[in-house]
């Protein structure tokens, strides 16, 4: 444990505590990763006010459980769901033999960094040192875009929770970081898709995989996660990646600093003893781009002009409009496959929780970094969803759902080519016109969101027989939406004689317009 006292500092993750986990009653505890395992179903899940944390602590846990149990068959998986607890004996074994490994602070061997960098950096090296705010995106981080709250970069101090916490961000979230600095092994930060359950044993149990459904790009030379491969990282591109190695990548080589501080951590506001400012902050790791195609059972990709590529936020799009592409399998009578949905998705849609319970529904996770695809992080998104079971492998439901959402883009385009055409133009008015435009069409996406969600857990209730009239009720309430958006955004242009005409023609116009989507969407559907 870190300790004034000592004269060198240790934080090991996988006894001290530094894992926030929330009960059912709200409460929260904070344990190490060993607790954590074992007591997996006392919990609902992991919390942070950062999601990035939570989705890449749920990814370190998934490795070690991944590296612990191993499953081979859906009966290995089946034992596991039935004894609704990890395997202790397993747990304690790994513990056994690997928890120097885990040692944030270690002299040779410090955790998820390289050992060959000085834990104390010579007074010569202090032009080269970076902040300990760069590990996390909620904190000024040099010329980087700043998430919430700014501050002096040098005036951060970390306690060993929070350098931990933002430790286990690296593999999954690294972006471009300026010159030389490549992102992570999923290049920019795609959305990661949890599954979730009652409790974090369901969801970290559900993260658990079969072989078929592990990158097939994976190495067969034999895995190298962070416990077992050499501690030092270079400044290379590597060409063969394990599974477990892919979850624990090391994309930067970087040492912490950890000293004696007085005040507390910057981040949490947790009184210090030891705490870190500065680190050794440099590029690491980076897979080849001469080889095959990654495909993280986490990540759902679509179809690019060179291949196929992760589904990573826009700018203005919900997560729910990426819905097909998140959860739903592609339809087999479909000649050209444009979306992959996660591979973790497929075993939950082929084998439930094992257990031969009827679930109605999965709950799923989705964390998410928005950047400029370089070094600028504009914000986090996390977003949660319920997709009933029954509609995971069946193809007629997702088609009924790739043609509500295609419906309503067209519809969205719709409004925005009339309204541009009316209320357009180069006047002094139409910088003032474009934000209204904008602003009509987020308000006609906000305003589905909820009835999306209805006709989801409509169609998975019922039988393929009963789908064509919820199909035709969504259109009707995209019809009534983007009419709705078109008139508000159409008031506000103004009320002297020439917009009022514009206003009465534009929604005219509008009104036919999307009469003419509705029935082509009728005639396609029958």
């Amino acid at each position: 444990m870190t300790d004034a006292m000592n004269q060198e500092p240790h934080f090991n993750l996988w006894d001290e505590p530094w894992i926030t986990l929330e009960r059912p009653n709200g409460e929260t505890e904070r344990l190490g990763i060993a607790a954590t395992l074992l007591r997996a179903g006392d919990f609902t899940g992991i919390y942070d006010p950062s999601p990035l944390i939570v989705a890449s602590t749920h990814r370190l846990l998934t490795a070690v459980l991944q590296s612990i149990c191993n499953p081979q068959r859906p009966a290995d998986l089946r034992r596991l769901w039935l004894d609704r607890d990890f395997p202790v004996d397993g747990i304690r074994a790994f513990g056994a033999r690997y928890t120097n490994r885990f040692d944030i602070f270690s002299p040779t061997m410090p955790f998820l960094q390289s050992g060959d960098l000085p834990i104390r950096p010579a007074k010569a090296d202090a032009s080269k040192l970076k902040s300990i705010s760069q590990l996390t995106v909620e904190t000024s981080r040099s010329t980087a875009l700043d998430h919430y709250r700014h501050g002096r970069i040098f005036d951060e101090q970390f306690c060993p929770v929070c350098a931990a916490r933002g430790l286990v961000t690296i593999p999954a979230f690294t972006s471009s970081g300026g010159r030389g600095l490549k992102p992570s092994i999923n290049g920019v930060p795609p959305i990661y898709v949890l599954p979730g359950g009652a409790s974090l044993f369901e969801s970290l149990a559900s993260s658990v995989l079969l072989p078929d459904y592990l990158p097939a790009a994976r190495t067969a030379k034999g895995d190298m996660p962070w416990w077992t491969r050499p501690p030092t990282v270079q400044t290379q591109e590597v060409y063969e990646v394990g599974y477990l190695q892919s979850l624990t990548f090391a994309a930067r080589r970087l040492r912490l600093h950890p000293q004696r501080l007085d005040g507390r951590c910057t981040r949490c506001g947790e009184p210090l003893s030891w705490g870190v400012r500065t680190m050794a902050f440099e590029m690491g790791e980076n897979r080849s781009k001469e080889t095959a195609f990654w495909q993280d059972p986490f990540v759902a990709y679509r179809q690019g002009e060179k291949g196929p590529i992760a589904i990573r936020p826009q700018e203005g799009k919900a997560l729910w409009r990426e819905f097909a592409g998140l959860f739903l399998i592609y339809p087999k009578n479909t000649k050209t496959q444009t979306t992959w949905r996660p591979r973790a998705l497929d075993q939950i849609a082929d084998f439930g929780d094992m257990t031969g319970t009827q679930i109605a529904s999965h709950l799923f996770r989705c964390v998410s970094l928005r950047t400029d695809n370089k070094a600028k992080v504009f914000e986090w998104l996390d977003a949660g969803f319920d997709v009933p079971t029954a509609i995971l492998n069946d193809d007629d439901a997702s088609q009924h759902i790739r043609s509500a959402l295609e419906f309503a883009g067209e519809c969205d385009s719709e409004i925005a080519r009339v309204f541009r055409k009316y209320f357009g133009g180069k006047s002094q008015k139409g910088e003032r016109h474009r934000r209204l435009k904008e602003q009509m069409r987020a308000e006609f996406w906000s305003v589905l969101a909820a009835p999306f969600r209805d006709f989801i857990l409509a169609l998975g209730r019922t039988s393929v027989a009963e789908r064509l009239p919820i199909s035709s009720a969504w259109a009707d309430t995209v019809v009534a939406t983007g009419r709705a958006a078109f008139q508000q955004a159409a008031e506000t242009v103004g009320d002297d004689a020439a917009n009022l005409r514009r206003r009465v023609q534009g929604q005219e116009h509008c009104n036919h317009a999307l009469n003419i989507k509705r029935k082509k969407f009728w005639v396609a559907k029958e």
